[in-house]
């Protein structure tokens, strides 16, 4: 399987839809991404060193 490389503003659009109460997995079967994929996110995304897209 091709490797894919997923933008910061994609990566947070994903994030932000599981943290708005959308069901983890209906997210992931949409994007076509591992549920651990989406949790290493997630936990990049609430961690102090995440930086914004726009930055």
């Amino acid at each position: 399987m091709k490797r894919r490389n997923w933008d910061a503003k994609t990566k947070t659009k994903v994030v932000l839809e599981g943290l708005s109460g959308l069901s983890v997995s209906e997210i992931c079967s949409e994007y076509g991404i591992q549920q651990n994929q989406y949790y290493r996110w997630r936990d990049q995304f609430l961690s102090e060193d995440y930086v914004s897209p726009e930055h």
